[in-house]
């Protein structure tokens, strides 16, 4: 068993890769059919495939035999008051339902019964602790035409989604119905819709939309405001200074419960002095983890599109984000969330040792399949015993 890093720091740094594990055959060949399945399909296929996919398992019957072949291997890790059986937790992206053009619109489809969060009952069960969201005040549609690209070489991904969700009212909405079905441990994702230029109306809106789903009766372990839109038309730069940050979870901390915790997603490439500042201003707000990073603000593979660049490519940048505003949340209660280019063993290992308390995936589930959370645990236990 792994050593408490319940502060996640004084730990020997990992290096290199894990050894190749004796996965299981069946697993082996399980995941492989899985994954090639889908990186045989361009980009935004595989994706609405996936979605299709998801929304079936979410019957309860197929829900529950489909996590018979996922193995749970549990690995205690906690984030402050938040106790979770792995350090792995999904990150906000996969998990964040249909775009919409109104609110109006998907809360008609909520009244009328359709599932618009494929996957709220399917992934976790089959992956453990997941993020969804994030959720913006109002239902967006996201950006048209292309918005995913895939660089299977370097195991990234570009996105230029847009934040397209239902809107964290429609979405509380929903999960309402469905609150004595949710799973013990999950977190929710809000972010502040691009459009809204006016800080005071954005602040309100915040402190509204998180409103909406303490309001719907549900009890998330934690609550995450994401900070960091790179895929969006409009990006949110003023809410990366430390000022307009620490006002924004102040204002959304306030309309929490005292229970609920508050986490913030931050961006990449800040400066060390940056993310010392922001540090300080979101404990002195109440939040009580940090996630890093969010993706890099990159120019999409043959376009002159701007996209969120994640996965492998984003690794380098996550380590050095989580030193950094490890050091800085020093003396204070705040921990840090790693995320980014987690795919091996060694990946995991090196976040934690790093000062990670836990870690956020996705783009594993692409480039090495569904099962990715299970062998990466595995090979980062077998880094620690080595």
């Amino acid at each position: 068993m792994p050593p408490d890093r319940n502060r996640g720091r004084g730990s020997r740094a990992a290096t290199g890769k894990a050894a190749a594990l004796p996965h299981p055959p069946l697993e082996r060949l399980l995941n492989g059919l899985l994954r090639h399945s889908l990186t045989a399909l361009p980009p935004e296929l595989a994706h609405r495939t996936l979605l299709r996919l998801l929304r079936r398992l979410d019957h309860p019957s197929l829900a529950k035999a489909a996590a018979r072949l996922f193995p749970h291997e549990t690995w205690p890790a906690s984030v402050g008051r938040v106790r979770l059986d792995s350090p792995l937790i999904l990150a906000a992206g996969l998990l964040k339902g249909d775009g919409y053009s109104t609110d109006a619109e998907a809360l008609d489809e909520v009244r009328r019964g359709r599932n618009i969060l494929a996957g709220w009952r399917s992934l976790p069960k089959l992956l453990g602790a997941v993020e969804m969201g994030s959720f913006t005040p109002s239902a967006r549609l996201g950006n048209a035409g292309r918005t995913l690209w895939r660089d299977t070489p370097g195991r990234s991904l570009f996105n230029r989604v847009g934040l397209r969700n239902p809107g964290a009212k429609a979405a509380a909405r929903f999960l309402g119905r469905h609150a004595e079905e949710l799973p013990d441990v999950y977190g929710i994702s809000i972010a502040a819709d691009p459009a809204d230029r006016s800080m005071p109306e954005r602040l309100r809106k915040l402190t509204n939309a998180a409103g909406e789903f303490v309001e719907a009766g549900l009890h998330p372990a934690w609550m995450t405001l994401n900070l960091s839109c790179p895929n969006t038309e409009r990006s949110l730069p003023d809410l990366e200074t430390h000022e307009a940050a620490g006002a924004a979870c102040e204002a959304v901390r306030a309309a929490l419960p005292a229970e609920l915790p508050l986490w913030a997603k931050v961006g990449p490439e800040l400066a060390e002095d940056a993310y010392s500042e922001l540090a300080s201003a979101l404990s002195e707000a109440g939040v009580e983890a940090v996630v890093a990073v969010n993706t890099l603000k990159r120019r999409a593979p043959g376009t002159a599109l701007e996209a969120g660049l994640g996965g492998s490519a984003l690794r380098e940048e996550a380590l050095r984000a989580v030193g950094v505003l490890s050091a800085a949340c020093e003396g204070s209660a705040m921990q840090v969330v790693g995320c980014g280019g987690v795919s091996e063993g060694a990946d995991l290992r090196a976040l934690l040792d790093a000062g990670a308390v836990a870690v956020q995936y996705w783009s594993a589930l692409v480039f090495r399949g569904p099962l990715s959370p299970a062998f990466i645990k595995r090979e980062a236990q077998q880094v620690l015993e080595g």
